[in-house]
């Protein structure tokens, strides 16, 4: 089985995603992430910043095309 997914485009502005879906009192969460089209890669980083702490969080992800999928 080969899982694959094409990324949402529409949600980077210039290759780029910047986003902070939980700010509190204690805690802040942000994702920021990058899209290379021609490696068709996605590099990510969920960042934690609670306690006086910095917590990253890295993904990878490759992706390919519906017409690839052939």
């Amino acid at each position: 089985m080969v899982e694959s997914f094409v990324p949402d485009i529409g949600r980077f502005a210039r290759g780029q995603f910047v986003a902070a879906p939980r700010v509190g009192t204690d805690l802040v969460m942000m994702e920021v992430s990058y899209l290379d089209m021609v490696r068709q890669r996605v590099t990510a980083q969920q960042v934690f910043l609670a306690h006086g702490r910095v917590r990253l969080y890295p993904q990878q992800f490759g992706f390919v095309w519906p017409a690839e999928m052939v």
